[in-house]
């Protein structure tokens, strides 16, 4: 009898298990006109969402609208202006070409969350809708009422201070005309690193706006060497050689020599460098290093990348899944908490341009840290237009003759020359 209710018991879970899913979409159904949506997304995602994985729609229609997405804390969050936005239309948020586990398989199914626009205008707007902050930032409130509105804001966290600049409090009000926009300004106290929360409230009407938070440990640029990203983490399939990309700085003001590179015993075999040993790194420069990773089974591994010197050492965390029947959509891309600018790097434009090398996630876009290159127009459209005016062309002429070409009936000159019957009465 046992034995029987542990086989149906393990029945149940083998059956259930690929029906759980470990995303979490968190969000409101219903938004005021004007007012800021909120998102927040989580689960176990193999590949990143970045910000051209989520689109947004009106019934089946996709439509332009202001947001952003980024990776807080380990969880992804959303946010988008709903200005200007017909009320009572059906809209939804939907998530694409991302890869993220639901139960024990790898699937990468739409992500799609409804909601609904009110005729009822918002008390005001906030924006950006989060934030992710190494010291001070700012966010911007608009009234969008007819009349003038009191805003509080509280800043109150109990794991880190941020206070209301100038004044350096963590309690405020003011009032704000109709139209107006306020920008408040905040700075960044002592405490621990995470997911903060400001909350904005006029009336019955309150907004709470995540802030992600760095420690200054975490922050702080050395002078000497620095590898990025300095964490990395991604899936691959095994029985197939994957090739990463790690660049190594220098951000010293002085060459440094004699750099040693060199992977965790925990990679073994599974993990071979482009290159162990850099001669020179001048000050400001930067060095591309390739890992091919390649793995006969499927696991996972974790361990160190690192870069030693006689007075400097860096390293990057590295985290590989090997999977047996994995399909990438979208490739992992090396993401980073620091800006593009910060990696003295560049943002290519999407639709023109290129980079030469793996971009990375930075903190603020998809950074290029070498060159962008424009992309070759290419010369199918050209052709197809050629194609298209000489049919264009030989119908034409084909109706001409056709029409106005056909052979006139020839002259008989012996009844010309006949003359015309005259007949007698």
């Amino acid at each position: 009898m046992k034995r029987d209710i542990l086989v149906i018991l393990v029945f149940l879970i083998l059956f259930f298990l690929p029906l759980i899913s470990a995303v979490e979409f968190t969000m409101n159904d219903t938004f005021k006109q004007g007012e800021t949506i909120l998102a927040k997304v989580s689960g176990n995602f193999i590949t990143p969402i970045a910000k051209q994985n989520v689109v947004f729609y009106r019934g089946h229609v996709q439509i332009p609208i202001q947001y952003d997405v980024a990776n807080l804390g380990g969880d992804y969050y959303i946010y988008a202006i709903t200005t200007g936005k017909n009320a009572e239309d059906d809209y939804s948020i939907s998530i694409e070409n991302v890869q993220y586990m639901k139960g024990a398989d790898i699937v990468n199914n739409n992500i799609v969350k409804n909601f609904t626009i009110t005729n009822e205008t918002a008390d005001f707007s906030a924006n950006p809708g989060f934030f992710s902050a190494e010291n001070n930032f700012v966010i911007k409130v608009q009234n969008l009422l007819d009349n003038k509105i009191t805003i509080n804001v509280n800043a109150e966290n109990p794991t880190r201070q941020i206070f209301i600049s100038p004044e350096n409090i963590k309690q405020t009000s003011f009032s704000i005309e109709s139209g107006d926009i306020k920008e408040i300004n905040f700075n960044i106290g002592a405490g621990q690193s995470g997911v903060q929360t400001i909350e904005l409230r006029s009336g019955n009407f309150t907004y709470k706006i995540p802030v992600y938070v760095y420690s200054p440990e975490n922050t702080t640029i050395s002078e000497g060497l620095r590898l990025e990203p300095s964490e990395f983490t991604t899936s691959i399939q095994s029985n197939f050689t994957s090739t990463r990309t790690f660049y190594l700085y220098n951000d010293g003001t002085t060459e440094i020599k004699n750099i040693s590179l060199s992977l965790s015993n925990s990679f073994d075999s599974s993990a071979q460098l482009s290159q162990t040993t850099i001669t020179s790194l001048a000050a400001g420069a930067h060095v591309s290093v390739d890992i091919s990773f390649l793995s006969s089974s499927e696991n996972e591994l974790s361990g160190n990348l690192k870069a030693t010197s006689d007075n400097f050492s860096t390293s990057s965390f590295i985290d590989i899944k090997f999977l047996g029947n994995y399909s990438s959509v979208n490739d992992t891309t090396p993401v980073t908490s620091k800006t593009c600018a910060q990696l003295n790097g560049i943002i290519c434009s999407d639709a023109t341009e290129k980079c030469d090398s793996t971009p990375i996630y930075a903190k603020d876009s998809v950074c290029c840290l070498t060159t962008c290159t424009k992309i070759p127009k290419s010369s199918a459209g050209t052709i197809i237009a050629i194609i298209i005016l000489l049919l264009i062309a030989l119908l034409v002429v084909w109706f001409y003759f056709k029409k106005y070409k056909k052979a006139k009936k020839p002259v008989d000159l012996l009844k010309v020359a006949q003359g015309k019957k005259i007949i007698k009465p």
